[in-house]
């Protein structure tokens, strides 16, 4: 119901409601509102399967990222996301002891939303599509199945002002999968291709982008 403006939405969301009384329905929406505000159970699919089902609440502190690395950040704060089955209260009282060690100014605790669940377990989702490179930096680029120019996030230099990609070879295994047989050494990417999104490397493995040349 994306292309409805919002009084209509919200009609035809009222309708809904009504109509469900008594019965159960099936809705598939793209809207994470939409599923929080209707949805009584929400199953969420990507490439084809469904990765869960639950209670929206269930969803929301179950399915979130697997280690503490920051979800956004500028120069007036950091957001991090804070997995499950850590202690929330002992984190939290720890940091709040240190505050002013690590010059916080402030701290505000904040539930996960619907939206940042699609989105992780759509991510991971895509990771599956996925095949693991080792470049001769070290680094372990995740090069999209099938995909021959690789773009590799985090490289970008004076000199190199787009960044570095790779050129990637495939072929099929016994099975008729795709496999990575082998690659170019890295190359600059060309004046012509848009900037990649800026990228502050934490760890060795960085997801490829998809670059066209033509």
């Amino acid at each position: 119901m994306t292309c409805l403006d919002p009084i209509t939405k919200e009609h035809v969301w009222h309708i809904i409601e009504d109509a469900k009384k008594g019965r159960a329905i099936v809705l598939t929406t793209h809207s994470a509102e939409e599923a929080h505000i209707l949805s009584d159970c929400i199953g969420i699919l990507a490439k084809g399967r469904l990765r869960c089902i639950g209670l929206p609440k269930r969803l929301t502190s179950r399915f979130v990222y697997l280690d503490v690395v920051p979800k956004e950040e500028n120069k007036a704060f950091l957001a991090f996301n804070i997995p499950h089955d850590r202690e929330a209260s002992k984190f939290f009282g720890e940091l709040e002891e240190r505050q002013t060690e690590f010059g916080i100014a402030d701290i505000e605790p904040g539930l996960t939303s619907l939206e940042e669940v699609f989105m992780n377990i759509a991510k991971k989702a895509e990771l599956e599509s996925m095949e693991s490179l080792t470049l001769s930096s070290c680094i372990v680029v995740q090069a999209p199945l099938g995909a021959r120019f690789v773009g590799i996030p985090g490289r970008e230099s004076a000199e190199n002002p787009r960044g570095l990609m790779v050129d990637v070879e495939w072929e099929q295994d016994d099975t008729g999968l795709l496999c990575i047989s082998g690659h170019s050494v890295e190359t600059p990417v060309p004046p012509s291709i848009p900037r990649m999104p800026s990228l502050r490397r934490r760890s060795r493995t960085v997801q490829g982008v998809v670059i066209d040349p033509k």
